[in-house]
């Protein structure tokens, strides 16, 4: 499994998340290094989901589903943009809530969602006029062989 077939299944995830951020192709980007700038008014909440590249594979667990595979993480990281601290909060809370009890997707080989976190963050660079929530984590998937 490649990196951005994760990183769309965790998009579509945060998206059923919230009923604000849909439709995903406005307020749910894949493109996590947005400049200030690019961010307008309306289009609040934004979020902008990363994924790193990096793939582990963990070769003392045996994947839950499958007979013979391998099992892989991948770090995550989702920044929620909202035009006050309480609603980028709300969202925040409600992405959180939903991937602790939605965190697995057969379909796209998904088999664990844990480690999730948040935390409040201060743009120092550019306007200030938006807040931003940080919500982490990591995504357990696996592999057939």
């Amino acid at each position: 499994m490649d990196t951005y077939t994760v990183k769309l299944a965790l998009m579509n995830l945060i998206v059923a998340s919230d009923s604000k951020l849909s439709p995903r192709a406005t307020h749910v980007l894949a493109n996590w290094h947005i400049q200030s700038w690019q961010l307008t008014m309306p289009k609040f909440p934004v979020v902008t989901v990363r994924v790193q590249m990096r793939q582990t594979a963990i070769w003392s667990l045996h994947p839950p589903t499958i007979a013979h595979g391998e099992v892989y993480y991948y770090d995550f990281t989702a920044y929620v943009f909202g035009d006050s601290m309480s609603s980028s909060r709300e969202i925040a809370d409600n992405i959180v809530d939903y991937l602790g009890q939605h965190n697995k997707d057969p379909a796209n080989h998904i088999i664990d969602i844990v480690a999730l976190s948040l935390k409040e963050s201060v743009p120092i660079h550019g306007p200030k006029r938006y807040w931003r929530i940080i919500v982490s984590g990591r995504v357990w998937t696996e592999e057939p062989l």
